[in-house]
């Protein structure tokens, strides 16, 4: 039996339409690359565009094949586009952050995205945990965390997600410049993995804001796209911070298919207006069906995921129960850092989809109910 997936956070709006198009230009760029290059005719601008992937050889730290992406975004963003970095994915991008910035420790607000934990443990440093409080709306309030840093000794990186995995729920754009500001000689880096497909969420990377420069942003095409096989990302920040970053990525091929993507992304952010507002209305009427079970309690969030209290029942066993009934939820195990007894993480999908997962979701609540668990 397939599994529908409500573990993975995608678009449900599927990949892009000029999706065709990029591809078929990355694969006219390369050919006019391997053309070059067995001529032995490659010119100064043709240089720029290898090593291809076919050859297997190495780009300069920092993948200047992103060139067209990196002054996209600095034409979308304005800013200078030396304050740009591309890299595989924000996951690749958040194991080096500690090493590139010489981090001492790392410090996160769980409940949060466990990449953040990987990042610190990749890096060999001590993580500290911030919890942020239910009761607060799983917010920030950047006295205490000032108070919290004042006991960690040396530089931290401070890892915030906005809107945070896995509650959903944004930080106001006011609370993230202010907690930098109070974190003189750390730095904050502000995961907007999700901004893309959250609807009213102000991004922190605002065209014409003036950003701290102790502050990094890390943003996601990977879930945006929902392009198999496609693991993209860029981190933003000040220039000399941003030259810190690319230089401690490492070496690897070229992939063309990646930059001709990212340029369209980041040129014609159409796309994801459109599937912000389609996940606002899916994520509403999904949240109203999933408040009528029974002991499920969906918190309000502004991304492509809700948050579910369970009631009256142990969850990992109702996600068991579930997953053998043809849909995957997000449980949490033991030493995460929610209690998987009482939560449940599901992804937006279309509405036909999260009809389904409801009425599964529900059966499987009766069923462990029903066996006294």
């Amino acid at each position: 039996m397939e599994l529908l997936d409500f573990r993975s956070n995608l678009n449900p709006e599927g990949p892009p339409p000029w999706l065709a198009e990029a591809e078929e230009a990355a694969r006219a760029a390369s050919m006019e690359t391997d053309r070059n290059e067995s001529s032995g005719e490659a010119s100064a601008a043709g240089a720029d565009r290898r090593p291809t992937p076919d050859a297997g050889s190495k780009a300069p730290p920092g993948n200047p094949g992103f060139r067209k992406a990196v002054e996209a975004c600095s034409r979308r963003f304005g800013f200078s586009p030396g304050c740009f970095v591309f890299g595989e994915g924000v996951n690749d991008l958040l194991t080096i952050l500690p090493r590139a910035l010489e981090a001492d420790a790392v410090l996160a607000l769980p409940p949060t995205y466990s990449g953040f934990q990987r990042a610190a443990e990749a890096a060999g440093l001590p993580l500290h945990l911030h919890a942020a409080r239910e009761e607060d709306g799983y917010t920030l309030r950047p006295g205490a965390l000032r108070a919290e840093m004042s006991r960690i000794p040396g530089r931290a990186l401070v890892y915030l997600g906005r809107p945070n995995n896995p509650a959903g729920v944004p930080l106001p754009l006011e609370t993230v410049l202010e907690a930098a500001r109070v974190l003189p000689g750390h730095y904050l880096c502000v995961d907007e993995s999700y901004v893309e497909l959250a609807e009213g969420v102000e991004p922190v990377l605002t065209s014409g804001l003036r950003l701290p420069d102790n502050l990094l942003i890390l943003r996601s095409l990977t879930k945006a796209l929902a392009v198999p096989g496609l693991h993209l990302g860029f981190v933003a920040g000040f220039v000399s911070v941003a030259r810190k970053v690319a230089s401690a990525l490492e070496p690897r091929p070229r992939n063309l298919r990646a930059e001709e993507i990212a340029f369209r992304a980041v040129s014609d952010p159409g796309f994801f207006k459109y599937s912000a507002a389609r996940i606002a209305g899916y994520r509403t009427r999904f949240a109203e069906r999933l408040s009528r079970i029974p002991g499920v309690r969906p918190e309000t969030g502004f991304a492509n995921f809700l948050l579910l209290r369970i009631e009256g029942a142990d969850a990992r066993k109702a996600a068991e129960s579930a997953r053998a009934r043809g849909v995957d939820f997000r449980d949490y195990a033991p030493g995460e850092y929610l209690d998987g007894r009482r939560w449940l993480r599901t992804a937006v999908r279309r509405d036909e989809d999260n009809a389904k997962a409801a009425e599964v979701l529900e059966a499987a609540l009766r069923e462990v109910r029903g066996r006294g668990a």
